[in-house]
């Protein structure tokens, strides 16, 4: 997961990031949210909501899944 958001992390600009709610049941926690990105290479900005769901396993990630609407950051890195 690092090696993902530090390659992406290389690609864009985040200038919003924004959690915006928090549900939980036992181990399950998931998080609803605001994104903005601006590419690097083009300049081009992705505004997307997007949703977080991690299973917590003692003090550790045990899983993570991430969703957003993903035809607008494909369609913003490929022009």
């Amino acid at each position: 997961m690092a090696e993902y958001f530090q390659a992406f992390g290389g690609a864009v600009q985040t200038t919003a990031f924004e959690p915006r709610r928090f549900l939980a049941d036992g181990e399950l926690v998931v998080v609803l949210g605001h994104y903005t990105l601006r590419l690097v290479k083009t300049g081009t900005v992705v505004d997307n909501e997007w949703a977080h769901a991690v299973t917590l396993r003692g003090e550790k990630i045990a899983t993570f899944e991430g969703f957003e609407d993903s035809a607008k950051v494909v369609a913003a890195f490929t022009g």
